[in-house]
């Protein structure tokens, strides 16, 4: 079943169910969807039901109902066609509105879990909205100074402060998006047999994409300061305690003679950026691995974690102690590197991706969720793999789903493309690669 509805301002224009293209859009992680929805041209323009005309040039909303699932965009542009007597509406998803709105300038958030910083006015768009938060994103702690991103911007830099959550649209609601750390495992199983009893039927062979150009598995990083060159940013925190430290990702000592343009002295100040000639650097022991231990040095630029205190200052004393960066706000800085540097490296693996072509999708899959892939290994071209990237494809017949492509004709007969990975990651231009 396929039918939709305009509203302006939460109330029902106009619902049709004569739409006379195919739609088409994608999902996936931290992403807004859009949508084409190609009318006739009457509903460029109409009257409501109190006589008033209405222009729908403006940012009225549609909802497209596919099936059991719910597309909910706003209009962002259309085209009207007086030849074929049509117009189509250009819609993004509804998410898209929180770009509309910006946080104000230098915002300290200091030691708040992602669901604390989520229950401030300051953050949130509108009560509309149901935000469903995973454990992982009530562990989380946040330190960072936002200043002028709009919600959506900020929500991204939120999660990329965290070594493993993201956030998703949800096609079951229309204000609705997930955040945490994903990975649910579904209970299906993509194959060629027939559709049914939990099995998604594969219509044709796969395809797969394996790239390695842009593997990093070692980092270092710094920041981005002109008066202070690449030494202002260290992991040595991190490195000092070894409790801060994720399993897989030990922080070492790569270089000891750094830092030969000035002087350094036997003394190790931390409030002196790191005063010492070490260079720390994060390994990411699975991309090793999947390099069959080829180490790829790389280097991650953060100019926005600096540590920082947001303690009132007394100017009635002027006490300047109150503003003084203490030690700790130094750890939870080189924490935050620490994790934003561990994301950017999952990023930066080796991938395999398999690429398939499936019938009608079950409503309550997702990108992020786990599913099983079975199928003849020997068909996957794995000779082109490492030894350990070979043990991990046959380890076992999970995958994530990392991006769906839906497909559905103007009858609501659907098929989709599904992105399969070992890991969980994103694949186009953003910040994190």
């Amino acid at each position: 079943m396929l039918y939709f509805e305009i509203l302006h301002k939460n109330k029902l224009l106009r619902r049709g169910v004569a739409t006379l293209n195919n739609i088409s859009f994608s999902n996936e992680l931290m992403f807004v969807p859009t949508l084409q929805l190609e009318l006739p041209i009457d509903y460029a323009s109409y009257t409501d039901d109190l006589g008033e005309k209405q222009d729908i040039s403006g940012r009225e909303e549609i909802k497209v109902y596919i099936n059991d699932q719910l597309f909910h965009g706003i209009i962002t542009a259309l085209n009207l066609n007086k030849i074929t007597e049509t117009v189509t509406f250009s819609l993004g998803h509804v998410i898209s509105e929180w770009e509309n709105r910006q946080l104000t300038t230098n915002l300290g958030v200091k030691d708040k879990t992602i669901t604390e910083l989520y229950e401030t006015d300051a953050f949130k768009f509108s009560p509309d909205w149901n935000i469903e938060f995973a454990t992982s994103a009530r562990e989380h702690k946040i330190d960072y100074v936002y200043s002028r991103q709009n919600l959506l911007a900020a929500l991204n830099k939120t999660l990329e402060l965290t070594p493993d959550s993201y956030w998703r649209v949800n096609f079951q609601e229309g204000r609705h998006i997930e955040v945490g750390a994903f990975g649910d495992k579904k209970p299906y199983i993509v194959s060629a047999q027939p559709s049914g009893s939990g099995n998604i039927r594969i219509i044709n062979e796969p395809r797969i994409n394996h790239r390695f150009d842009h593997v990093v598995n070692v980092a270092i990083v710094y920041g981005e300061k002109s008066d202070s060159g690449m030494s202002s940013m260290t992991l040595r925190e991190v490195f000092n305690k070894v409790e801060l430290q994720d399993s897989g990702f030990p922080v070492v000592i790569l270089n000891e003679d750094i830092n030969n343009e000035r002087q350094y002295y036997e003394y190790d100040y931390p409030e002196i950026a790191p005063n010492n000639k070490f260079e720390y650097a994060i390994l990411d022991e699975e991309s090793i691995a999947l390099e069959s231990g080829t180490i790829i040095e790389g280097a991650f630029s953060f100019n926005d974690l600096s540590p920082f205190s947001i303690d009132d200052f007394d100017f009635e004393t002027d006490d300047e102690d109150e503003l003084i960066i203490t030690n700790d706000d130094r750890e939870k800085a080189a924490i935050a590197v620490y994790h934003s540097a561990i994301r950017r490296l999952k990023q930066a693996r080796r991938y395999y991706q398999i690429e398939l072509d499936v019938e009608e999708m079950p409503v309550d899959l997702n990108v992020g969720d786990r599913i099983r892939f079975i199928y003849d290994n020997e068909m996957l071209q794995l000779e082109a793999c490492s030894r350990y990237m070979v043990k991990v494809l046959q380890k076992n017949d999970w995958y994530y789903i990392t991006k769906i492509d839906y497909n559905i004709d103007a009858s609501g007969i659907s098929h989709s493309s599904l992105t399969l990975e070992k890991y969980l990651r994103i694949h186009r231009e953003s910040d994190l690669e």
